[in-house]
């Protein structure tokens, strides 16, 4: 039987891979559906919404920084603004 790190074998090494990976995409999910059901982050666990203001400012910092940054690039982070404030 093939072996994985000298003690594992690659059938184990898939399937912890695979847990792991389950896992992860778990993790996302907790922090992404109290943003999509709309969750007041007072109230309750919503990091994106509680902290939306402050990544908008980081972006458009990084925007307004770059060297070839053009009128278009801004008017689309406005626009994204918009449209996720709504």
């Amino acid at each position: 039987m093939r072996k994985c790190c000298c003690c594992v074998s690659v059938h184990a090494g898939g399937v912890l891979l695979g847990l792991l990976g389950v896992l992860l995409a778990a993790a996302e999910l907790a922090v992404l559906v109290p943003y999509l059901m709309g969750l007041d982050p007072d109230s309750s666990f919503n990091p994106i919404e509680g902290n939306l203001d402050s990544v908008f400012f980081i972006l458009e910092k990084m925007v307004k920084e770059a060297k070839n940054a053009t009128s278009e690039v801004l008017d689309s982070l406005d626009y994204s603004q918009e449209q996720v404030k709504t």
